[in-house]
């Protein structure tokens, strides 16, 4: 089939990245390869070299890295509309992000927040300081959050009047159900007394 001087010259399609020849399913394939399949950047691009795909490691880290800059005003305006929530769930998760050093990776969290109309936003902070609540919450928020037993949670609400934090009924649960629950328990009158989990 013969190919037409028209579209031998024809432009190629606008990218998604400037000057950039990674197009969309490449890129959604690499974030999805990454931040769901947990599988690394170095990881994809020898999977890449065996389909004979020639790309270097270091393109790949700035196509990711791009991606993520064009998927950030979405997440910000996920994250605004999730704080008109008038009930917010929160909670923190220990993962493994990035070498610490040779042979040991460094502990971070994320602080996912789950909202009424039934959207979540993961946010990613290097510790489980109480300033992340406020950092990721602001003053913004009017609102039931509901949480575990953590803290930082309680604190925040503590500082904010518009915030009310019922307390994590599974963790304190009432005398009546401490009786309840423990009744044949042999270590009732030690769990009555400490008033904790820990002996059962």
């Amino acid at each position: 089939m013969a190919v037409s001087p028209a579209d031998r010259h024809a432009q190629a399609p606008a990218s998604v990245l400037e000057s950039s020849v990674a197009d969309v399913s490449l890129l959604a394939g690499l974030l999805t390869d990454k931040f769901a399949c947990h599988l690394p950047l170095y990881r994809q691009h020898q999977r890449l070299a065996d389909a004979g795909i020639q790309v270097s490691r270091s393109s790949l880290t700035q196509w990711t890295q791009r991606a993520i800059d064009l998927l950030r005003p979405i997440v910000e305006a996920q994250h605004r509309h999730l704080l008109q929530s008038r009930v917010l769930a929160m909670d923190e998760t220990p993962i493994k992000a990035g070498r610490e050093k040779q042979g040991k990776l460094r502990q971070a969290y994320l602080w996912p927040i789950y909202g009424q109309d039934h959207e979540i936003v993961f946010h990613y902070a290097p510790s489980r300081e109480h300033r992340h609540v406020k950092a990721f919450l602001g003053e913004a928020f009017a609102g039931t959050l509901l949480s575990d037993g953590y803290e930082a949670y309680s604190a925040y609400a503590a500082q904010n009047v518009q915030v009310k934090h019922p307390a994590c009924r599974v963790i304190e649960p009432t005398p009546r159900e401490w009786k309840l629950r423990f009744a044949d328990n042999p270590l009732r009158p030690d769990i009555e007394r400490r008033g904790n989990y820990a002996a059962v």
